[in-house]
C-alpha cells in the first residue's frame, strides 16, 4: 500500500534580513520544520518522501545547510527521499544540484534533475518522474513532455506557478502526464484537485514564511492505492504571520493584547485620517515587543488639514502654515520629520483629547 509524504517550498537558508534578530529565530524554525517532516514520515510509516522544489531558498546553498538536510534524511533509513529542483533552488548557474555527486550523501536520497530521469521503486510498484525547474524563467510548463508509463502507480514531481506566465502549471498540463498523482510545489497554500485520471496537490510550505502565508502550513500524506487517491493534509507549521490594518491608534493596545504570542509575527498598519492626538503609539509598541517574535507598525494615515481653525495671524496658525510649507519642499528623508512636526503642532493646538473649547 504505497503511501508517500509530499512537501515543498521549505526555503532553508532564507535570509529574512528585514526581521532583524527575529530572522534568526525564523531560520531556526525552518530547520525544525525539516526535522518535523522527517519525524512525521517515520511516525506515519510512509514508503517515500517527495520534495516538489524549494527545499532551499536559492540554488546556491551553504554547506552547513546541506549537511543538516542530509543528516536528517539519513535518519529515514531505507525510505527513499526524492528531491526535485524548484522555482528558487532551480538548475541555474551554480546550482547545488550540479554538485550532488561530489557530496557524501545518504543512499536513500534521489535528486531528479532532468525530465527523462525516473526512479523505479519496484517493491512498491511505483514509478516517480520529475519536471525539474531548469532556470529562473521559462514560458514552458515544468510538466511539458513528462509522461507516466502505462500501468502501475506513478507520481510526477514538479514546481511551478498555477496558471502563471512563468513556469506555468495548469490542469491540462497535469492531465497530460497520465500519472496517478502529481506532487506540486510553488503555491503558498495547499490546493488539490484532479485532472483526467491524475489527482494532484500543491502541498504549500510546511512552515509559514511571510506575511503572504495566511493559511495553515503543513505536508500532504498521499495514499496511492485508494480510489480515488486519498489526500490528507497534516498541519505542521508553528509560526503565525499577520498583517492587520486599524484606523484608531488608541485601539492598538487591545489589538496587541489579543494577538500576542511567542511564535507570532505581526505587522500593523495605521490607515485613515491622521488626527490631533496625544496618544503615544511607540510607547505602546515598546510595551509589547517582547511578547511577539516580531512586531512592527507603519503609519500610512493621511494628515487632516484643519488649518482653518487656526488663522495665520495666530501663533498656532503661523507655526502650522510654516511647517506645511517646509513639508512641501522637504526631501524624502525629511518628510517624516516634518509630518511629525505638523502632527505635534496640531495636537498642541487642539489641546488634550476630550478637552472642550
Amino acid at each position: 500500500m504505497p503511501k508517500i509524504l509530499h512537501t515543498a517550498d521549505l526555503r532553508l537558508g532564507a535570509k529574512y534580513l528585514g526581521l532583524g534578530k527575529a530572522g534568526d529565530k525564523v531560520r531556526a524554525q525552518l530547520k525544525r520544520a525539516w526535522t518535523a517532516i522527517v519525524e512525521t514520515a517515520l511516525a506515519e510509516k510512509v514508503d517515500a518522501v517527495v520534495v516538489a522544489g524549494g527545499l532551499f531558498d536559492s540554488s546556491e546553498v551553504s554547506r552547513p545547510a546541506v549537511e543538516f538536510v542530509l543528516k536528517e534524511i539519513a535518519r529515514l533509513g531505507k525510505i527513499p527521499v526524492v528531491v526535485v529542483p524548484g522555482l528558487r533552488d532551480h538548475l541555474g548557474k551554480g546550482s547545488l544540484y550540479y554538485h550532488f555527486d561530489l557530496i557524501d550523501r545518504p543512499e536513500n536520497l534521489f535528486p531528479l534533475t532532468s525530465a527523462d530521469e525516473t526512479l523505479e521503486l519496484k517493491e512498491l510498484g511505483l514509478t516517480i518522474l520529475a519536471g525539474p525547474t531548469t532556470g529562473p524563467k521559462s514560458k514552458e510548463s515544468p510538466l511539458a513532455g513528462v509522461e507516466a508509463p502505462a500501468g502501475g502507480l506513478s507520481v510526477v514531481v514538479a514546481s511551478g506557478i498555477w496558471e502563471g506566465v512563468n513556469h506555468p502549471v495548469t490542469e491540462t498540463d497535469i492531465g497530460k502526464t497520465g500519472a496517478t498523482y502529481a506532487a506540486l510545489g510553488g503555491l503558498p497554500a495547499f490546493k488539490s484537485g484532479s485532472a483526467k485520471k491524475t489527482a494532484y496537490a500543491f502541498s504549500g510550505p510546511p512552515e509559514a514564511q511571510d506575511f503572504n502565508t495566511t493559511d495553515s502550513a503543513g505536508v500532504v500524506l498521499v495514499d496511492l492505492e485508494k480510489k480515488p487517491v486519498e489526500l490528507t493534509f497534516l498541519p505542521l507549521g508553528v509560526l503565525v504571520w499577520k498583517e492587520i490594518t486599524i484606523g484608531d491608534p488608541e485601539s492598538l493596545a487591545e489589538l496587541l493584547e489579543k494577538e500576542k504570542g511567542e511564535n507570532r509575527l505581526l505587522r500593523v498598519k495605521l490607515a485613515g485620517e491622521r488626527k490631533p492626538a496625544w496618544f503615544d503609539v511607540e510607547e505602546t509598541l515598546n510595551e509589547y515587543r517582547d511578547k511577539f517574535l516580531f512586531l512592527t507598525l507603519s503609519d500610512e494615515r493621511k494628515f487632516a488639514r484643519e488649518f482653518k481653525k487656526y488663522p495665520r495671524q495666530t501663533v498656532a496658525g503661523q507655526f502650522l502654515h510654516l511647517a506645511e510649507e517646509q513639508l512641501k519642499k522637504a526631501t524624502a528623508e525629511e518628510k517624516t520629520l516634518y509630518q511629525e512636526v505638523l502632527d505635534l503642532g496640531l495636537s498642541l493646538a487642539a489641546g488634550p483629547v476630550g478637552e472642550k473649547k
